[in-house]
């Protein structure tokens, strides 16, 4: 039985229950194998249509999930190594002064990615950003000096951070990474922190873009999938970084690390308040900025009170996650971001988690170019997160044409300008 669609009326969840009753439904003190469980059933799945896509219904409800959802990444029941490695940036050393070098692991989104012909994506490389790396106490140990580096779509790309000193002894514990040269955004999915040049990260120093998507920062599809312990594939969103969108941040590697013992595991799954207390409440663990300083004045950001917390509550942090308020009540600085992507539409084949228009049109987080899923029937108009049913024999009108790759509304089409970028998920 196919869905029910009201044109022009954006989608709004209702708000179930009151926190106390979202607090006590995630589960507690979970092992590593229901907390993969838990990972793979509840980042999404908040409801289902008719026809049985996967919804989330309420983005509130939907929002406690991927809290929930982060903590089978730490444990280990996402295996990142399942990404391809793309580019690999061979370490030149700045001078004989200094250590070896790290290899700072970035993946990005557009995994999969490709034009109308099925030709590889092209043009959706962005700069990568200046890195500066620390240890324990705050000691700057490290920086990326290479100014020219691109970051390619949909793969691990790696790029060396040196030691400032080659007799180190140190362990990185914070990056503060500014994106300080102009150009495309980079739609980030996880990076992580190895001595070996030859392979990615296994996740013991890493951050995946759940976190950022949980707290309330931009995302959006990245096409990725990442293999759980017990072999299904679970989608990961990626967070935006680069103009117009966070410009610089800080990372606790440890606090976003995989291995953690039990008991700290226990402890920060205890409820929705201790989960976002650790992962979105503490500046030292997790801070974004929406300026991009140099190197030597972004050292002087650096923050490791990692105790200090109660910047931000749950409730605010929930709120950036709901459907965003009416399209005329957009600022102008709003409507000036968002038209940044309105020469550009993704188009998905597979109705899939992670794929799926209507994730993106519920959250009210979610950025980027507008999106349609051929097999969902759905079509996300970004700019004011509004559900469009696709065209089809039984709608003619008030709906996403995919030949015309239009609106088409009152038997017209509604874009001034035809998109001049299509971007293929899924299939020809």
């Amino acid at each position: 039985m196919s869905r029910k669609f009201i044109p022009m009326k954006k989608r709004r969840a209702s708000r179930q229950g009151n926190l106390a009753a979202q607090n006590a439904s995630p589960s507690t003190g979970l092992s590593s194998t229901n907390i993969g469980t838990t990972t793979a059933v509840n980042v999404y799945a908040a409801g289902e249509t008719e026809d049985g896509a996967i919804i989330m219904t309420d983005p509130i409800t939907a929002a406690i999930m991927l809290i929930t959802a982060i903590i089978g990444l730490i444990t280990g029941t996402i295996s990142i190594m399942s990404a391809v490695i793309g580019f690999v940036q061979k370490p030149r050393r700045p001078s004989e002064d200094v250590g070896a070098a790290w290899t700072l692991w970035l993946s990005t989104g557009y995994d999969g990615a490709h034009n109308p012909d099925g030709t590889p994506l092209t043009g959706a490389a962005g700069p990568f950003p200046d890195v500066l790396i620390f240890g324990k106490t705050g000691d700057y140990i490290g920086c990326s000096h290479d100014e020219t580096s691109y970051a390619q779509h949909g793969s691990w790309n790696g790029f060396p951070v040196w030691p400032l000193d080659k007799d180190h002894r140190q362990k990185p514990e914070y990056a503060l990474l500014s994106f300080t040269r102009s150009g495309d955004p980079l739609c980030v999915v996880e990076f992580g922190l190895s001595k070996d040049a030859d392979q990615a990260p296994s996740g013991h120093s890493g951050f995946n873009a759940l976190t950022a998507q949980t707290c309330g920062y931009e995302w959006y599809h990245s096409g990725t999938t990442r293999t759980e312990e017990k072999g299904d594939d679970m989608p990961v969103p990626c967070f935006w970084f680069g103009e117009e969108n966070t410009k610089s941040a800080q990372f606790h590697l440890p606090s976003h690390s995989m291995i953690l013992d039990r008991n700290r595991i226990k402890k920060i799954n205890t409820s929705a308040e201790t989960r976002h207390e650790h992962f979105c409440n503490s500046p030292a663990k997790m801070n974004f900025w929406d300026d991009a300083p140099d190197k030597s004045s972004m050292k002087g950001r650096l923050n490791t009170a990692l105790d200090l917390t109660g910047r931000i509550t749950l409730n605010e942090t929930l709120e950036k996650t709901k459907g965003k308020k009416n399209p005329g009540s957009l600022s102008a600085r709003q409507i000036a971001r968002r038209a940044i992507h309105q020469d550009t539409i993704s188009i998905a084949r597979k109705k899939r988690r992670g794929l799926l228009a209507d994730e993106l049109c519920s959250m009210g987080n979610s950025w980027g170019p507008d999106w349609v899923n051929e097999e969902e029937g759905q079509f996300c108009r970004m700019s004011d997160k509004t559900m469009w049913p696709v065209c089809a024999k039984e709608i003619s009108d008030n709906c996403f044409d995919m030949g015309l790759k239009d609106l088409v509304i009152g038997g017209k089409v509604h874009r001034a300008l035809p998109y001049s970028r299509e971007v293929y998920y899924g299939g020809n």
